[in-house]
């Protein structure tokens, strides 16, 4: 799916059967009740896009057909949340309001489907970062661990997957080196001009460096670069 607010795509997943709209989000190992809103604007943005699409009139008598959403999120952390998320509750503290969300949140269970084998894959790769660093190695080992366990079998046995997974790591590698080298260059302008008008400077070239080299968002890049949110829409006004 295709983010409103940082124009990329998630690893979030929106398709229709029948008439229903299902929405996945896979909210990792960090839990967010603000993962609720995203749902607001994805269902606001691809109903939008569905009207268009299927040339519906909304200002006729004759009721428009719409396919009935269904929200999940996809929670891989191990720490206890609630089955459910609603934007009445966790967004606004009440008990209903005019405008409602709410989302089915799906944990780690016994059942072993496809899901369950998902998050338990994702409780791997976690713990082998922790031990070896997002590094290929983390990625093979991973992938061992899976196919021991039969965790996504048959799934690990396909190349591409195991590629995709080290294009990840390989990616995440050299943004890291990227970022050491434009914070870097940003501390030493930074000495050399020494003014706040240098800095500000450097970050704005450092913003625009990462956006270039490694196609992310401004947002993206500045979290990169460490940079507080509430400088960010400082810097977004000079890009």
């Amino acid at each position: 799916m295709e983010s409103l607010l940082l124009k990329q795509r998630y690893n979030d997943l929106g398709f229709i059967v029948g008439n229903r709209l299902m929405i996945l989000v896979e909210a990792q190992s960090t839990w967010s009740p603000n993962i609720v809103v995203r749902f607001l604007l994805y269902i606001a943005d691809t109903y939008n896009r569905y009207i268009e699409k299927n040339d519906l009139d909304l200002y006729t008598t004759k009721k428009v057909q719409l396919p009935v959403p269904e929200l999940y999120v996809v929670y891989t952390g191990k720490e206890s949340h609630p089955d459910t998320i609603r934007l009445s509750s966790d967004i606004f503290g009440l008990d209903h309001c005019a405008l409602e969300v709410e989302a089915k949140v799906i944990k780690k269970s016994a059942e072993g489907d496809i899901l369950d084998q998902y998050i338990e894959f994702t409780h791997i790769f976690d713990e082998q970062i922790k031990v070896h660093g997002r590094i290929r190695k983390a990625v093979e080992e991973t992938l061992r661990i899976c196919r021991d366990k039969m965790v996504l079998y048959p799934y690990f046995e396909e190349e591409e997957v195991a590629n995709i997974m080290f294009t990840f790591v390989d990616k995440e590698k050299q943004l890291a080196r990227l970022m050491n080298e434009e914070r870097e260059e940003g501390r030493e302008e930074g000495r050399e001009e020494g003014r706040e008008e240098g800095i500000d400077q450097n970050r704005i070239e450092s913003i625009k460096s990462l956006m270039k080299t490694l196609k992310l968002t401004a947002q993206q890049a500045m979290e990169a670069l460490s940079i507080p949110m509430s400088e960010q829409s400082r810097y977004l006004s000079k890009l």
